[in-house]
């Protein structure tokens, strides 16, 4: 077996419980300065805010980036 057709192989794989669906791992990730609504944590600092309108930049560290609560790493999931 090939080197190319063991990475062939491996990606392949089928997926099982005990690993993260890409759709899992996926982030959606919003910019300061366009139309948004709900709640969300900059990605730089944590602070969180709640948007009806247009996000503006993070007030506490300047962050233009930002994540929603249930995919950020700074909220505590239950």
């Amino acid at each position: 077996m090939t080197a190319m057709s063991m990475r062939m192989r491996e990606w392949a794989r089928p997926h099982t419980e005990a690993e993260p669906s890409p759709l899992e791992e996926y982030i959606e990730f919003h910019q300061a300065g366009f139309p948004a609504v709900g709640r969300f944590c900059c990605v730089s600092c944590g602070n969180k805010v709640a948007c009806v309108g247009l996000l503006r930049s993070c007030r506490v560290c300047g962050g233009d980036l930002w994540e929603r609560p249930e995919t950020s790493p700074w909220v505590m999931q239950p």
